[in-house]
Order: structure tokens, then sequence, then C-alpha cells
């Protein structure tokens, strides 16, 4: 027997009606809809959750849960406190009547630097862009992934973890680069340094011991441009002894507090970087 509200029958949750529907036919059961209050409804209870906020613990462990709970999640860069409420409230209802909105947001270094008249070379310290996800964290509730470039040295990165932590941000992603970072739209016309296995797993390292609860989530390395990454001769190579040392410190590696690796593409499909990485 199973007793929901009956205000799923005419909304975007009716798909999910005639999914239980059918699963309570071949277990022999039955549906019983209650009447449901009729000065309740999502936007509201939306709404008054944003009045009262999110405290920094609640928000730290969101995108661990979104993870588990979902196949796929939608995030949206945000550089300032308008675009958080652009990423809070902006939502699309498809031909099935689905609402789809997005999950979180991503703090970009590119995007950040750029609206502070500054170029992508990691010139926008710490400090500085800490206030700017405060400033999204004020009007905002939903979790959010920090891109922190190279992450700078281990000794600092560390600081930053834990800085990125007390104020609720829950995942914080680096580069595996050193020197001025360029962003890979630059092509070949930049030269572009990628760190050495010792030093980039030793700021992993850095990086996971960091936390004090371990909710936040690090995720790296940010591989640019994945194709020739994987095709390149040497250590950085397919077989090369960075799969096979960083990749399992990284994704293998029982302890707690870090994620997944991730892919970047200036490519404008999604092929490219799947069959690199297949």
């Amino acid at each position: 027997m199973l007793l929901p509200g009956d205000d799923w029958i005419n909304t975007n949750q009716k798909k999910y009606r005639d999914e239980v529907i059918d699963l309570l036919k071949g277990w022999n059961g039955e549906l019983i809809e209650v009447e449901y209050s009729k000065n309740i409804n999502e936007l509201q209870i939306k709404e008054q959750m944003t009045k009262l906020g999110i405290t920094t613990s609640a928000r730290l462990g969101r995108l661990r849960k979104l993870l588990a709970a979902k196949p796929t999640i939608k995030i949206l860069e945000v550089h300032n406190a308008l675009s958080g409420l652009i990423a809070e409230n902006a939502y699309e209802v498809l031909d099935s009547g689905e609402k789809v909105d997005f999950d979180g947001m991503w703090s970009s270094s590119l995007t950040d630097s750029t609206s502070k008249g500054k170029p992508d070379i990691e010139a926008v310290d710490t400090t500085a862009r800490l206030n700017t996800v405060n400033e999204i964290f004020e009007v905002t509730t939903k979790p959010m992934i920090y891109d922190a470039d190279t992450g700078g040295k281990p000794e600092h990165f560390e600081f930053t973890v834990r800085s990125l932590e007390r104020t609720g941000v829950s995942a914080v992603i680096i580069e595996d680069k050193t020197g001025l970072k360029r962003i890979l739209f630059f092509g070949n016309e930049v030269k572009q340094t990628q760190d050495s296995i010792e030093n980039f797993c030793h700021k992993i390292r850095v990086g996971k011991q960091a936390p004090v609860t371990f909710r936040i989530m690090p995720i790296g390395p940010e591989i640019r441009n994945p194709v020739n990454f994987w095709k390149s001769p040497g250590n950085w190579g397919r077989n090369g002894p960075f799969k096979k040392k960083a990749f399992w410190l990284m994704v293998k590696t029982p302890e707690p507090g870090w994620g997944p690796s991730s892919s970047f593409s200036g490519g404008k499909t999604l092929g490219g970087i799947f069959g690199s990485l297949c």
C-alpha cells in the first residue's frame, strides 16, 4: 500500500505516478491518494527555504548527496551574486511536463578574473575569490564546486582547502599545470607545462589530508585537452605511470575526501572527450 498526496496527478510528477501504478499492479498493491493541502506548493516551499537560507554544514554535504542520488547533475558557472541567483532560480519545463533546473554552481577562475578586469593567470588571490563566494552564498542555497586553478604550492593549497571547507564549498578542483597557466582556448599559441608526477601527487595528498570533516570533496586533476593528454608519450600517456599512480591515488584509494578526476576540452562536442577516455 502506498499513501502519497494527490498533488502529483496533474503535475510534472505524473510520469512517476504512472510508474508507481505499474509497479503496484505487479505486487497486487494499492494506491491511496490523500487530498493534498491546497495552500502549500513546491514554489512556496522553495521560497521559504531561500528566505531561511542554509547552514554551512548543510550546503557542504549537498554535492555528495546529489552525486549519490542522480546519474547526472547540472552545474552552472557563477562569478557574482547575480549569476548565483540565476543558477538558484532558473528552470525549464520540458514537453513531458518535467521541471529541470541546475543542481549546483561552479566558481570559475576565468570568469571571476574577467569580471575583475584581470587575466586568468591566478592574478586574483584566494581572499578576493572567497569574498565573491561569500557574496554568492548570501543569496543561494545550492552547492558549489570551486575552480582553484593549479592550487598553487602544496603548502598554500592546504590552507585553501580548509578555507573553502569553512566557507561551505562542496568541492575544489585543481589543474595539472605549473607556472602561469593559460586557458586552453589559446591552443598551441601558449606553452602549457604539466606538473611532474611526484609534485602533483604530493599536492593531491595535501589536499586529501587538509579537510577537518572530509565533507569537502577535492576533484582532480582537471585535465586540459584530454585527447592530447592520453595520446602524449612518456609519463603522461594512456599507459604512463601517471595513470597507475596519481589516478589510483585519487580514485581508487579507500581514504575519504577525494573525488573523481575531470576533463576539459575546447571542442564543441562530447565525442572527443568520451573517445579519449575509453
